[in-house]
């Protein structure tokens, strides 16, 4: 493939919707696939964003930045 290669940025959620921490085992099998994926894979850090939930409230979410 000539030229740069293709970035793409993937928040993957510390807390599931109910608020239960994602278990770090689930976590490191997502980094297992996007490797196989993608050859490769960075961590840029946490991020904090917010989202609407269906009843309207806000809902503020913390996710890995890969």
């Amino acid at each position: 493939m000539d030229g740069p290669l293709p970035k793409y940025l993937v928040l993957v959620p510390l807390r599931y919707n109910d608020g239960t921490p994602v278990a770090e085992e689930v976590i490191l099998e997502f980094q297992e696939d996007l490797f196989l994926l993608a050859d490769g894979w960075a961590i840029a850090g946490t991020v904090e964003g917010a989202y609407r939930m269906a009843d309207g409230r806000q809902k503020i979410d913390h996710s890995l930045q890969f």
